[in-house]
């Protein structure tokens, strides 16, 4: 007997870590932590990235939620962008169109005169798309990898649990908690 409460004892001191503090799964909310669906405080959060399969992952998940925010705000104002190029582009082409049809009252000259009218809101149209496409594809990736990188940190986080021994109080006495 004094043999299995010894082996439970030393079990019980070298299986503390993180995750016995922290039971549960972990999940990532943009770049927020949240365990067991309750959003984890910035201590809670600091203390979990601190030992993830062993490494300290805060460096690693502040420059993945980096990455990550940095995608999502150029592909928000890329998409933007483009969109208002393309009403732009749009809406410089019906001028200009207009402008033609009722140019042609005055002749050949008003035609043109009338053709131009559209064009600044034609060109600016195309660099605001132009601008916009840019800005998705280079806001894609970066947002594909960073959400990633923090996928892959979570992942590990919940592959890697540790085999735990608890000892505690129980109904009949003394109770024995093994979690894998």
């Amino acid at each position: 007997m004094s043999h299995l409460l010894i082996s439970a004892l030393l079990l019980l001191a070298c299986g503390v870590s993180a995750w016995g503090q922290y039971p549960g799964t972990l999940k990532r909310s943009g770049t927020h932590l949240t365990l067991n669906d309750e959003r984890l405080t910035p201590e809670e959060q600091a203390a979990i990235l601190d030992d993830i399969g062993g490494q300290d992952c805060t460096e690693a998940w502040r420059r993945a939620a980096t990455l990550r925010n940095t995608g999502l705000g150029l592909t928000i104002a890329g998409g933007v962008a483009g969109a208002a190029g393309i009403m732009f582009t749009f809406t410089g082409g019906v001028v200009s169109t207009m402008g033609a049809v009722v140019g042609t009252l005055g002749g050949k000259e008003g035609a043109q005169k009338g053709a131009r009218a559209g064009s600044p809101m034609l060109t600016g149209g195309l660099i605001a798309a132009g601008v916009g496409l840019a800005a998705l594809g280079a806001g894609i990736p970066l947002l594909a990898v960073g959400s990633a990188r923090l996928n892959r940190m979570v992942e590990t986080y919940n592959n890697n649990k540790p085999v735990t021994v608890s000892l505690g109080p129980a109904p009949s006495g003394l109770g024995l908690c093994l979690r894998f």
